[in-house]
């Protein structure tokens, strides 16, 4: 298993009832806490990338590795 490090780690925004694919240009409402957190963490890094993944369930409010798709955007 690859290290993960500050290099290779980003931030990551679960997206309720979007699915974001590259090149898209969309709109993105993020209200929680822990997504307004990881957006400051992506503007703290020199690429400022962050990942968006799609939630499951759309109603959970703190979702889990498993709530979240394994396959997102960067």
């Amino acid at each position: 298993m690859p290290e993960i490090n500050e290099e290779t780690a980003y931030p990551l925004i679960p997206l309720r009832d979007v699915v974001v694919f590259p090149q898209m240009v969309t709109p993105l409402f993020v209200s929680r806490p822990k997504s307004i957190a990881a957006i400051e963490q992506s503007l703290l890094r020199d690429d400022r990338l962050v990942v968006l993944s799609a939630q499951k369930e759309p109603d959970c409010e703190d979702p889990a590795e498993a709530d979240i798709y394994q396959i997102a955007t960067i």
